[in-house]
């Protein structure tokens, strides 16, 4: 249901990458001029490091409900303070957003 909704949101922008080699996927999200790439299932079924270490976007999201790859790859966290107590923000990425 999720994916059916954010493609009738993106229209003829949506684009499935999920044939696609992470070095396939990697160029289309450059040359397609996409510029934020969001992570929302951190290190589980379907997760794709590979992509993302890639960066082949100028900003990488990832959104922590739970786990993390822990490997520096995302510029930015999305998170709240259960997933994220403030003592254990990284001290990278710079981008940091705590959910109250």
């Amino acid at each position: 249901p999720v994916l059916l909704e954010i493609r009738l949101l993106c229209g003829s922008r949506f684009s499935d990458l999920s044939g696609m080699s992470h070095y396939e996927a990697a160029k289309k999200i450059n040359a397609d001029g996409v510029h934020i790439v969001v992570d929302t299932v951190g290190h589980t079924y379907g997760s794709r490091p590979e992509l993302f270490a890639m960066q082949p976007s100028p900003l990488q999201i990832e959104v922590k409900p739970v786990g993390s790859y822990g490997a520096h790859t995302r510029r930015s966290l999305i998170s709240d303070r259960l997933a994220t107590p403030v003592e254990f923000l990284p001290p990278r990425p710079p981008l940091a957003a705590q959910l109250v």
